[in-house]
């Protein structure tokens, strides 16, 4: 192989040609470093503090939703009631609307976990009830 001065594994001081090794491409590198930061590593389980919960009409309670493993690429958790109109829920916080049963779901990463939820009439209206 014949090296010229401008070839980047041309030593002009010693006039020795370089291996090849140290002509790096930094793009390639560059680019190299890139892919690797892309790689996605997916959300293997979510789960919930509670998987039952109790609460009165106009109540609320705070769910904490934990998704595996820590490093997961995207760690967004979405939240939904299967009956909003006994229970509905935003970042976590779910809110007593009536009486009834739901189910508040969070979901990562195509994983999800689910919580129970009973809603009893409040304490004024089983008084107002008992009294007629």
């Amino acid at each position: 192989m014949i090296y010229t001065a401008h070839h980047p594994a041309w030593d002009a001081k010693t006039r020795i040609a370089l291996p090849e090794v140290i002509d790096l491409d930094y793009s390639k590198i560059a680019f190299a470093f890139e892919q690797e930061k892309k790689k996605v590593i997916a959300v293997e389980s979510v789960t919930l503090d509670k998987a039952t919960a109790t609460l009165e009409v106009g109540g609320t309670l705070t769910l904490t939703a934990t998704v595996k493993p820590d490093d997961a690429t995207d760690k967004t958790v979405s939240w939904s009631s299967s009956n909003e109109k006994v229970a509905t829920v935003k970042d976590g916080v779910v809110k007593a609307v009536s009486e009834g049963k739901a189910e508040i779901k969070a979901s990562a990463g195509g994983k999800s976990a689910t919580c129970a939820i009973t809603v009893n009439p409040d304490e004024e209206s089983r008084i107002t009830t008992a009294l007629m």
